[in-house]
């Protein structure tokens, strides 16, 4: 896990950083292509949300400290900072990519959402810094688990049903419980010694709560709301 201190910078640091943001542009290419081709919004509103995300929180872990983080973000602020000045304004135009169709003339709640769902992800990973595994289930819960609501609800979900006013379906939701159970597998798999058949019944509370917070949460509450669930969770269950 990172060491929360700003040490030497190391060359797998770096080297981590710049793939990190190669990747990130990538998809945001992906995204801007499939957008412009005339695809429905969502599909590169997914695109984006899933890889970012899963992105963040399999790298993230694998730092050495906090300067190849920050690094990496200076990296992906660069060029719009430089396209801002000579371009136009290209943050705005990702924006635009990332946000709900509704929301694309008020860009200003998918910077929101954006800046919560960072808020919430520094709380994880300041509550766990021993506990990567913890953190990354967090994450993937937002990408694998929030993001498969959607991916999968939205073109092959025909049962629906509404909840404190949302529009959900039951493929939706019962894709945000199976992925995010499959998320936190993965997660501990990878990043944790405790034995993970041990921890299915956990990874099964995991899968509900999400779904529940997805099920409810208004708008774009749902990025800040589920890996700080998914967290407490983990925390009721393991301490």
């Amino acid at each position: 896990m990172v060491v929360l201190d700003l040490g030497p910078l190391s060359t797998t640091d770096m080297l981590l950083a710049i793939g990190t943001v190669l990747i990130v542009y990538a998809v945001l290419m992906i995204a801007f292509i499939i957008d412009s081709r005339g695809h429905p919004s969502w599909i590169a509103r997914k695109i984006i949300h899933i890889s970012v995300s899963s992105v963040i929180g399999l790298t993230l872990v694998l730092y050495h400290n906090l300067s190849g983080p920050l690094v990496a973000v200076m990296l992906f602020l660069a060029p719009l900072i430089l396209g801002r000045a000579f371009f136009g304004q290209p943050v705005w135009n990702l924006v635009r990519l990332a946000s709900r169709k509704q929301e694309r003339k008020r860009s200003w709640h998918t910077l929101a959402a954006g800046i919560l769902a960072m808020i919430s992800y520094g709380v994880v990973f300041l509550m766990f810094p021993k506990e990567p595994a913890i953190f990354v289930t967090a994450i993937l819960a937002v990408s694998w688990g929030d993001g498969s609501g959607e991916l999968i609800g939205r073109p092959f979900g025909r049962r629906k049903y509404q909840l404190l006013g949302n529009d959900r379906t039951v493929l939706g939701s019962i894709a945000v419980f199976v992925f995010t159970v499959l998320a936190a597998a993965f997660a501990f798999q990878i990043f944790s010694s405790r034995n993970v058949l041990a921890l299915i019944p956990v990874f099964f509370a995991i899968g509900l709560v999400v779904m529940l917070m997805e099920a409810v949460s208004i708008s774009w509450l749902d990025n800040f709301l589920i890996p700080l669930s998914a967290a407490g969770v983990l925390f009721l269950f393991l301490f």
